[in-house]
């Protein structure tokens, strides 16, 4: 009886997912396989996730597709790198930025997550027409880049603050997040950008991950906050 009632109940909320979803008036970003097997999280992607957070104000398409990025190659997801390389591009996101991506953060996650994700940008740059030679020059140029890596042409200092805060954030590092947000709010990022930051990758690191840095957020808020007498 109890196992008649679960399929009943779960027969109903696939056909109310399907009603929805056929009436949706938002462009369709989850993958087919997303669809076809779990109707409700490809809605929730749509809708939420690209309908939403990736439309709110509080950070540039740029600054998003950079710290989602960095996320995804912290964690070595070399699948979802593709449709974010070339959403990346689409924002505004330069070609030879990846390559410095890839190399800054070799620092900070370690070099096997870069080059995981390395054939797949090449797919991309391929794909696009583009010269993917920057990708290997960055990647070999580090070595010899020591502490002149936040000095590279390529990222900006914000840039390199943002995309180091992402993978400390996917990497659940809040002893090291403190130091770069503070390096980051030095070099111009307001609360309210941090705070979306943590936001966004809510959906890209997990919502634990995105926990665990909302309290260093607020230290670092109130530390700057008294250290220039507010």
């Amino acid at each position: 009886m109890k196992a008649a009632i679960l399929m009943m109940g779960m027969a109903a909320f696939a056909t109310t997912a399907e009603a929805s979803d056929s009436k949706s008036s938002f462009p369709r970003m989850a993958p087919p396989l997303v669809r076809e097997t779990v109707l409700p999280l490809a809605i929730y992607t749509d809708e939420v996730l690209f309908g939403s957070v990736w439309a709110r104000p509080e950070l540039s398409p740029r600054d998003r597709s950079l710290i989602t990025v960095a996320a995804l190659v912290a964690g070595s997801h070399a699948n979802q790198t593709r449709g974010h390389t070339n959403r990346g591009l689409d924002n505004g996101i330069e070609p030879e930025a990846f390559g410095e991506i890839l190399a800054h953060l070799t620092t900070f996650t370690g070099p096997d997550s870069s080059r995981a994700v390395l054939p797949v940008m090449k797919e991309v740059f391929a794909e696009r027409d583009l010269d993917a030679s920057s990708l290997d020059e960055a990647m070999a140029a580090l070595p010899e880049a020591g502490a002149d890596l936040w000095q590279r042409p390529g990222l900006t200092q914000r840039d390199r603050s943002i995309v180091t805060v992402a993978a400390m954030i996917a990497g659940t590092r809040p002893d090291e997040l403190a130091g770069h947000l503070d390096r980051a709010m030095d070099e111009g990022l307001t609360e309210a950008e941090a705070g979306e930051i943590v936001t966004h990758l809510a959906f890209y690191t997990g919502w634990p991950n995105a926990m665990t840095a909302v309290p260093v957020l607020r230290a670092v808020f109130d530390e700057r906050g008294e250290a220039s007498g507010g």
